[in-house]
Parts: structure tokens; sequence; C-alpha cells
């Protein structure tokens, strides 16, 4: 239940589920023995309803709400879960997050209940499809490789996992799959391509966390042009396929000279 509303004995009911909110309708005069159970009814109750599908009369529509038409008039109610209140506000449409991170992380269960970080979720999933969907169909193979591997040079220190058969002797965690996907290229598999998830024990930083994911590709008896077509193409059709909005058709390749003007840095005035 997202959000209980009691207008003089009718009360009604936003039902909040992954697919949008849904209003529902208890009316005494419709049904009386539902409607003693929904006067018990509070925010984030879990129920189960059955009921019959009405257009909202003229003036009370919704343009906000997907479902914003209809409204659903209840003959069963079932309360699955009863809830305490929340010590988060999970309905609130503001993703400034009043409360500090340590509450959020106790009560994690209840901050992905809240719509915007849920429409983020699902907007990364639909986003690892579409990656998914654009390499099967370029003639990539999806490989997985290994997460526990022996340690190797590599840009910032390893996490290490220790070996319980082989004791003082430790496992390391991919920065990146770098020396698995050469091996791919020289066993001959051509094109590969992986959502890979990578450890790097760094400082912690803004746009820096221990682990992180990544599209990992590699392509086997290719130049420099070949590698740009196919991420210009990436970006055009995967982008353009998740994201509201008309990719580019080309993609502007920037010189050389022009990149290194670009990023020069600005001299201070003396």
């Amino acid at each position: 239940m997202d959000r209980r509303r009691d207008h003089g004995g009718v009360i009604f009911v936003d039902l909040r589920d992954k697919y949008g909110k849904t209003q529902i309708v208890f009316n005494p005069d419709y049904n009386a023995d539902v409607m003693k159970t929904a006067e018990q009814l509070r925010n984030e109750y879990v129920i189960t309803v059955t009921g019959k599908v009405y257009a909202r009369e003229e003036g009370n529509t919704n343009e906000k709400l997907a479902t914003g038409e209809i409204e659903v008039k209840i003959d069963q109610i079932e309360i699955l879960n009863a809830a305490l209140t929340s010590p988060l506000a999970i309905n609130d449409p503001n993703e400034e997050c009043k409360e500090n991170d340590d509450l959020r992380l106790q009560y994690r269960y209840l901050d992905l209940r809240r719509p915007w970080i849920q429409k983020k979720l699902l907007l990364k999933s639909r986003f690892l499809k579409a990656v998914y969907d654009f390499f099967y169909a370029n003639g990539f193979e999806n490989i997985e490789t290994p997460v526990l591997c022996k340690s190797t040079p590599e840009g910032a220190r390893d996490y290490l996992v220790p070996s319980r058969v082989n004791p003082g002797k430790f496992y390391a965690l991919p920065q990146s799959p770098q020396q698995y996907k050469q091996l791919l290229m020289i066993a001959g598999m051509d094109r590969y391509f992986q959502i890979a998830k990578c450890f790097r024990d760094e400082d912690l930083r803004a746009d820096r966390q221990p682990e992180f994911t990544q599209i990992d590709v590699e392509m086997s008896f290719v130049d420099q042009d070949d590698v740009m077509a196919m991420f210009d193409k990436f970006v055009t059709e995967v982008l353009g396929k998740v994201w509201d909005f008309e990719p580019p058709k080309k993609i502007r390749r920037m010189k050389w000279h022009e990149a290194m003007l670009t990023n020069r840095p600005r001299r201070s005035a003396a």
C-alpha cells in the first residue's frame, strides 16, 4: 500500500507494485464486510485484493498515473503482512534522501522500495538486455571468466582471498579480465564480450568504489577503425533503445591535435 485516504467513509488506496500504482476503492455501500478490513489498513501493508475494474467518473481521472482512468472496487481482500510505521519516506518522489546513509542501509529493504530507486534498477536491467542483444547480433560470444585468480600487475592493489586448502596462499580478485580475454583471442574465439565484475583496492572517491561492473569486449584481427565503427554502432543502437532520445546517426571523430588543444590546461593570468 503506497497511500491511504479516507474520504468520509469511502477509503481510497494507491496499490503499488513493480509495474506502477493503481487506485482501489473500498465503499461500505458496495461491500460492507470488506470495508471493515479496509479500516485496518495503513501504508506499506502488503495485501491481495480481488475486484472489478471501472472507469473513473469524469473529472476524477489522474493523468499522472498510467492507470489514472480506472479504479478497482474491491470484492475480497486479504492482509498478507501488516507493517509498522516506516522509518523511511518511501513514497516521497524527491530523490534527495532526508535520511543518512547508515539508516538507509539498516533498512535497505525499505529503501529499495522507493520508486525512483526501482526506476534506476529497471533502467540498468533494460540496458544490460540491450547490450546482450547487440553483441549477440554482431557475432560476439558471452564467455564467463574466473573470479578467483593469480595476482598480476595492474593499476591498483588487489583484493586477496585466503586459500583454505593452501595455508599461507591467496587468490586475487580480478581488477579486469585482461589476461583471460587475451587468452580467448589467442584460442580463436575471435569476438568476446562479458558484463564483468571488477575489484580494485583503491581509496574511495566520488566515482570509485571497491567493486564495479564493466562491459568487457575483445576483437581479433581488427584495426582502429573497426573498433570505433563497432562502438559507434553500439552507441546509436543500444542507447537509442534504452533512453528516450534520438541518437546521432554518425558520431564525429575528434582528430588527435584537436583533442590535445581541447584538453590543454589553461594558464593562470600573471
